[in-house]
């Protein structure tokens, strides 16, 4: 296997050292290797979050469309129901 020569922060080389001391595991490559897997499933979730988000973009541009007209009143009309069944309760109570 190749060898290649990190940089680490004190804290981070402290962390590396932590998991070994646990037992976690047996030496600095395995560490390594965990947190590139890690690393690697964190990118693929952001890119298929990416990939979900393009879609569903995609299809809202497709429509169908509401007029703002009818959705406003629509969000009203919810609203006045709202506040009766609200009064209702308040003379009831």
């Amino acid at each position: 296997m190749p060898t290649h020569n990190i940089n680490l922060t004190p804290e981070q080389s402290q962390s590396i050292n932590d998991r070994i001391r646990a037992g976690r595991y047996a030496n600095v490559s395995e560490v390594m290797r965990a947190a590139l897997r890690a690393l690697d499933q964190d990118e693929a979730e952001d890119l298929a979050k990416v990939e979900a988000l393009r879609h569903a973009i995609a299809e809202g541009m497709e429509g169908p469309y509401l007029p703002a007209f009818d959705v406003i009143q629509n969000f009203r009309e919810q609203l006045v129901e709202r506040e009766s069944k609200k009064h209702q309760k308040e003379l009831a109570g």
